[in-house]
């Protein structure tokens, strides 16, 4: 996770390059934690876990704490750290979805975080695929402009 915050490669890529064995497995648990970031993180500060375990690095933790509440549980020598945090990781979960107003603590994952930044950002298309079977390109120009987009050279 930290090579993908820093140079911004996709996940992908980065977990191809890995040397772990089971890819699909690591695919799924990075991209999930990068998806919940802003959520695995309020938790890891709410709980003070890196206060408590110093030898952790907050993307461990990170990784750790998707993995407690959740995955499948923390299995090898990081489930004796799990156990030490699972009251302060269950306070905060609870913390959180009654702060949300949500039913369980798996609708935290489902939910969208509205004080994200990057929720702010406009990202824009690099393209648009057309099927030609059903429409044309100037169809889809003429039913764009209607709606009110405006198109946009070199960004």
């Amino acid at each position: 996770m930290k090579t993908y915050t820093e140079t911004h490669r996709s996940i992908r890529s980065l977990v191809a390059q890995s040397s772990f064995n089971n890819k699909p497995q690591l695919l799924a648990l990075v991209s999930r934690c990068v998806k919940n970031r802003t959520i695995l993180q309020t938790i890891v500060d709410r709980s003070k876990l890196l206060e408590r375990e110093q030898f952790l690095s907050n993307d461990l933790a990170l990784i750790l704490v998707y993995d407690a509440i959740f995955g499948v549980g923390v299995r090898g020598k990081f489930k004796g750290v799990i156990k030490r945090n699972q009251t302060s990781f269950d306070k905060c979960v609870k913390k959180l979805v009654r702060d949300r107003n949500l039913n369980d603590s798996t609708d935290l994952v489902t939910t969208l975080d509205i004080h994200d930044p990057n929720l702010n950002e406009i990202k824009l298309p690099r393209y648009c695929r057309i099927n030609l079977l059903k429409t044309t390109a100037k169809q889809i120009q003429h039913d764009l402009k209607v709606l009110e987009f405006k198109r946009l050279r070199h960004m």
